[in-house]
């Protein structure tokens, strides 16, 4: 069980936590969920042991092995994309072990005690390299690869070849690849794309050990948590079940405070309109000044401020013509790159599309395009009358 007890800490003086507590049981899928800003990166890193509270304490369960994927990139070793894994996962340090018992044996004197003691020592090994399934780690890791959207051909380019986001979901496979009972994962789908996605979704429902994820994906959210925590105003508020059952939680309790504040508003009331009323008469005196304390001691909670609806309103603009964009035989390619080819659509006025697709395989170049920032290589493409075009890139 992960406890954390009465964590209070405070970070450039804003009260990040109030005496905040959580239990987490073995096998929990826990969504931590809250606004931008609320602190649940910083929570992580105070399961973690790599922020230390002000007040309260942590405990994990002994000899249990917790893995962290941050939001921001770090530093990867330059080897392999399967070397990586080996490593992180503790196969290649096994398999020296194995390697270098197995060059003492060949050096030792056969029914000896040296030779007894090695033999006993390889076969300690052999049983822990099978237990981890290091005979079949590369099947399971090009699996996983495969699943996180990697090709055949990656799993021996090094790492320093990848982008910031493939090292990422490198760093994500180790994660799932390793020996670790608890796993804190910090907005894990950023830089996945629907597929693999939807991969690592069917891959974490099932995921048997201790999960602690923090998302803003409700779908995901909703595929893979069975706890949701929603952490504001430095308080933490622990919910049975997915996103979709906390949102009817919440609302449950959010009607029943505001029925109660009501309450307290109107009992306020009629206490202030009689303290109005007998002020100034003797005979009421005590019962004023009973009535006054009464007063004193009610609070009225101010409405949840993460309820509030955003509105949203879009300026007039002028209307334009019925075909919006119009692209034939569009080609793009950087160098000898080709990006894509025999691109030919026609989105009309009033349409919302999306534009789904593999990481790399040309979605962001096809917006830069439909937006005029570059032009085609090969092709046509052609904006309707009064057509304006905002862009907001990645």
């Amino acid at each position: 069980m992960i406890e954390l007890k009465d964590i209070s800490l405070v970070m450039g003086g804003i009260h990040l936590f109030r005496n905040l507590s959580m239990s987490i049981n073995p096998g929990d899928r826990v969504g931590l969920i809250g606004v931008n800003g609320s602190g649940k990166t910083t929570l992580l890193r105070v399961i973690l042991g790599e922020v230390t509270p002000d007040r309260g304490s942590v405990m994990l369960p002994p000899g249990k092995k917790t893995g962290y994927l941050p939001q921001e990139l770090v530093h990867l070793d330059n080897v392999s994309l399967g070397s990586f894994l080996k490593n992180a996962a503790g196969i290649s340090h096994l398999e020296n072990k194995l390697t270098h018992t197995e060059e003492l044996l060949g050096r030792s004197v056969p029914e000896s005690r040296e030779s007894r003691s090695l033999l006993k020592k390889h076969a300690a090994l052999l049983k822990e390299y099978t237990l981890r399934e290091g005979y079949a780690f590369e099947a399971r890791s090009r699996s996983i690869l495969h699943g996180l959207g990697f090709s055949q051909d990656d799993y021996h380019k090094n790492l320093q070849d990848f982008s910031g986001g493939w090292q990422m979901k490198a760093l994500l496979a180790s994660l799932l690849l390793g020996p670790f009972e608890i796993l804190l994962l910090d907005e894990p789908t950023n830089h996945l794309d629907t597929d693999s996605l939807e991969w690592l979704e069917n891959y974490l429902g099932d995921y048997p050990n201790t999960l602690v994820v923090v998302s803003h994906d409700r779908r995901f959210l909703d595929r893979v948590t069975n706890r949701t925590a929603e952490l504001a105003h430095g308080c933490l508020s622990l919910y049975r079940g997915n996103y979709s059952d906390y949102i009817k939680d919440r609302e449950t309790s959010y009607i029943q405070k505001e029925k109660e504040r009501q309450a307290v508003k109107k009992e306020f009331a009629k206490e202030q309109d009689f303290i109005d009323r007998f002020r100034y008469k003797a005979s009421k005196a005590p019962q004023v000044q009973s009535r006054l304390k009464h007063l004193q001691k009610m609070h009225i909670d101010d409405p949840d401020p993460t309820e509030n609806k955003v509105t949203i309103s879009f300026p007039p603009c002028e209307r334009s013509a019925h075909e919006v964009l119009f692209m034939q035989d569009v080609e793009k390619h950087y160098g000898n790159s080709l990006v894509f080819s025999g691109i030919s659509v026609t989105l009309y006025r009033g349409e919302k599309v999306a534009l789904v697709g593999s990481n790399g395989s040309g979605k962001s170049t096809f917006a830069r395009l439909a937006a005029g920032r570059e032009k085609p290589s090969k092709g046509m493409i052609r904006r309707g009358e009064r057509v304006r075009a905002a862009f907001f890139s990645q």
